[in-house]
């Protein structure tokens, strides 16, 4: 496929001088930022390889930029209606900022949404984990601690709400599940707003998976903990957890910890 990759605008511009100003700059000059970093850390290959079969036609934008044009969509804000795209590609200073080479419409960023179904949303779950892999290695923690906790979308106000259930915390939404490596979500699973925190066997499979990419990808020996609340206090998953793992690797079981109730990160071990 031709082009298959993000290209980014070459610029020759250079800074002349350095005056003060009484202008007010504008926070959208974060996104050239953003763009840099998404840039450097070499995620646009990889959405690529996942999703690059969502192109149909070489006619249209590779999927590495539709990604980095919607990325930058959410971190910006300053709208949440798919409508905005239209008047962004109207705006050729968002476009350098962004080192675009053409605006995609809201038309195509709807088509790119209908495209997914769930085998592709799956791979979504797969780039989070090599991200976390990655992170790791890069800082080298002793112990890795992790979190999971149910995350409510409150929807009441939304006026298509279709598939929303009544949730725990009173509104009409979804609920779905989130693990997290401090300020870092590593794997997420959608799921309906009556669901409880430990659903079906979802929570159980969420974790023995990450820790098997751990175990295997980072450290077979490197303790794990795991922070939830009470909502996770199941009887049925603590020994699901405990037969199945030990039966599979007696070493690694021994190794890893769950905490019920949530501790202050200060009386872990430095991570």
């Amino acid at each position: 496929m031709k082009k298959s990759t993000t290209e980014h605008i070459c610029t020759k511009a250079t800074i002349d001088v350095a005056q003060p100003t009484g202008e007010a700059l504008s926070g959208r000059g974060g996104l050239s930022l953003f763009v840099r970093y998404l840039t450097g850390i070499g995620i646009f290959p990889h959405l690529e390889r996942l999703f690059g079969s969502m192109r149909k036609s070489c006619k249209g934008q590779p999927v590495g930029e539709i990604f980095k044009q919607i990325l930058c969509f959410f971190v910006d804000g300053t709208s949440r209606h798919l409508s905005y795209f239209d008047q962004l590609g109207e705006d050729m200073g968002y476009a350098q900022t962004i080192e675009a080479h053409q605006m995609i419409s809201s038309h195509a960023v709807k088509r790119f949404f209908g495209a997914f179904w769930w085998p592709r949303i799956y791979l979504f779950r797969r780039l989070l984990q090599k991200l976390f892999l990655w992170r790791l290695h890069l800082e080298k923690p002793r112990v890795i601690v992790l979190g999971i906790d149910v995350v409510v979308f409150d929807n009441n106000e939304a006026r298509k709400r279709h598939g929303v259930k009544p949730t725990y915390k009173k509104v009409r939404g979804f609920a779905p599940l989130q693990m997290n490596w401090g300020r870092f979500v590593i794997d997420a699973v959608f799921r309906a707003g009556d669901h409880h925190s430990n659903h079906s066997d979802t929570v159980e499979k969420m974790v023995e998976h990450v820790v098997r990419q751990i175990r295997k990808h980072y450290r077979a020996d490197v303790p794990i903990v795991l922070r939830s609340d009470s909502g996770f206090f199941d009887q049925k998953l603590f020994p699901n957890l405990s037969d199945s793992w030990s039966k599979r690797n007696p070493t690694h079981w021994a190794n890893f910890l769950v905490l019920w109730k949530k501790v202050r990160p200060a009386r872990l071990p430095h991570t």
